[in-house]
């Protein structure tokens, strides 16, 4: 979901839409396709999105030695990753529905939650890019063994709750400008769904702050340059990996392969919004004239492949690190017995319960029969009774 191209496939120029002398709806193009990729697989990807994230979520929480380790900052990207997957229902999915079925009651829901929706979704996906970012880089750190480095790195340890803090303030006051960038419009002369719509702004409509901006700064250190730097992080990690492979723990060596394929997994997702990056910066006007169509299912795609990089982090996690596998195994026992739990102990338990009367006896008989008979009452040399008292 990149921001600058929902933006400009969302909102029009402001200077033109009360020009318009008649009242038109722009929907969803290629409604036919879309609501086939994105409301239904592109939905059904984020309900599993949400579904592994959360679980993975809970086992960080119920499991300290990940929040002590590296493994910290895949706990806080999960979180992020259930924004993204909620944000593109939200923001994607719901435009195809009110489109398709006509619902003109969540069209004006639509609008009035897209403008803060839309800044929350491009500042968690900043967020993550931010913390992949720094998880690599704690890694990168451990492959030198100058002591200003090991100094640095060991207090990025100790601060890695402050490090997370620091990228998320960091990436929404980085995003909080697109919520200047749209503004609602009303057009009186309309009704129904052409009377209310979303706009750029005239912030978001100026040249400089157009190219600038929102162009050249997001593009640069949004995709491009986090892309070519976590490749080149990525690949001295895995060369120093092979040659430290036989003095590293095995702990160690199952998260860098953990985050080895975290990065891969943001670099194949983010490959195909790069390429479309540099392609719109030498002949943006021939993908939206020649290959309209294209551009527009690359844009879907472009969200798809976010997501579905995202939905696929917790089941690598698990096949390449042993201590999540672990801990994620350990908590799903734990809520299997918290829910079926009771319902097993009434089953254990039951056939005591409810035994008949001739079977209690015929138990009690054979456990009677197995003590030498020896009279109830007896007398000691003291003179005191002795009560001998069966229990059952």
């Amino acid at each position: 979901m990149s921001d600058d191209s929902d933006i400009s496939e969302i909102v029009g120029n402001p200077d033109e839409y009360f020009m318009e002398t008649e009242c038109a709806y722009n929907g969803t193009e290629y409604l036919h396709i879309k609501i086939y990729l994105i409301g239904v697989f592109g939905t059904a990807v984020a309900l599993l999105n949400m579904f592994f994230n959360s679980f993975y979520t809970l086992v960080f929480v119920k499991n300290k030695s990940l929040r002590l380790s590296p493994l910290y900052y895949f706990g806080i990207l999960a979180i992020l990753d259930i924004i993204l997957a909620i944000n593109y229902i939200l923001l994607m999915s719901v435009p195809v529905y009110f489109d398709q079925f006509g619902l003109l009651w969540l069209y004006h829901l639509f609008l009035a939650y897209l403008v803060p929706m839309m800044t929350i979704s491009n500042t968690a996906m900043f967020g993550s890019m931010l913390l992949i970012f720094m998880a690599t880089v704690e890694r990168l750190l451990r492959t030198s063994k100058a002591p200003k480095v090991e100094a640095f790195r060991h207090l990025i340890e100790r601060r890695r709750p402050a490090v997370c803090f620091i990228c998320i303030c960091f990436a929404f006051f980085y995003k909080f400008c697109t919520y200047f960038e749209l503004a609602h419009a009303e057009n009186p002369n309309c009704t129904e769904w052409s009377k209310y719509d979303v706009i750029a702004t005239p912030l978001a409509m100026h040249p400089d702050y157009r190219f600038w901006w929102m162009f050249l700064t997001r593009n640069l250190f949004d995709r491009v340059l986090p892309f070519i730097a976590l490749i080149l992080m990525n690949v001295i990690i895995i060369r120093a990996l092979k040659k430290e492979q036989d003095n590293n723990k095995n702990n160690v060596k199952d998260a860098t392969r953990a985050l080895i394929a975290l990065v891969s997994l943001y670099i194949v997702g983010q490959t195909l919004q790069v390429t479309i990056t540099v392609w719109e910066a030498f002949s943006k006007a021939e993908l939206e004239g020649n290959y309209a169509e294209m551009y527009s299912y690359i844009n879907d795609m472009m969200s798809l492949a976010v997501l579905i990089s995202s939905t696929i982090r917790f089941p690598v996690y698990c096949s390449c690190n042993q201590e999540i596998y672990d801990a994620a195994k350990l908590t799903f026992n734990e809520l299997k017995d918290c829910i079926f739990g009771s319902e097993k102990r009434n089953v254990e338990y039951l056939p005591i319960t409810i035994s008949e009367t001739s079977q209690k006896n015929s138990v009690y008989k054979s456990q009677i029969e197995e003590i030498p008979e020896t009279p109830l009452q007896e007398k000691d040399p003291s003179g005191a009774e002795s009560t001998t008292t069966w229990m059952l």
